[in-house]
């Protein structure tokens, strides 16, 4: 059954893109998958430094306090991190709530950044499953008669 998705996906890809774009999909996917699996790696690591992380007045055990000071305004928002996971989110969301946040920093601001990380998760696990796809995959060129006869193999 696996082979058949396999076989059926690489003349999809190949009769849909052409053998060369094709093939320069499939290497660009395994390029990016590469990049992510890196960065997820790195993100996990440094996760471990952040479950460690005390802020510098006492918030109780596995709290980090936001403050952000805007035009003599003040926002603060407190992360409760309990486990690996929490930490990794927190990386994730300190990392990219600049580019979602207007003025200053609040829990709208926080939804925000939440959606955007929801997107990027789902992002890259598109990537990671073409790239898995990828990967078994043995793209050759289709000729005119051959693809007859792959369509009715396949089917």
């Amino acid at each position: 059954m696996f082979h058949k998705l396999i076989d059926a996906y690489e003349y999809w890809i190949v009769a849909w893109l052409g053998y060369e774009k094709a093939v320069r999909v499939e290497e660009f996917m395994n390029s990016a998958s590469t990049f992510v699996l890196g960065m997820l790696a790195m993100a996990l690591i440094s996760s471990f430094f952040i479950i460690r992380l005390h802020s510098v007045e006492d918030f109780g055990k596995s709290k980090v306090k936001l403050v952000r000071v805007d035009h003599g305004e003040k926002s603060q928002l407190v992360l409760h991190i309990h486990n690996i996971w929490s930490a990794f989110e927190t990386l994730l969301f300190l990392s990219f709530s600049p580019f979602c946040t207007i003025k200053r920093f609040t829990e709208r601001d926080a939804r925000r950044t939440r959606r955007f990380l929801i997107s990027i998760e789902l992002l890259v696990a598109i990537i990671l499953i073409v790239a898995s796809v990828s990967i078994f995959s043995v793209l050759e060129p289709i000729s005119e008669m051959e693809s007859s006869m792959v369509m009715l193999k396949i089917m």
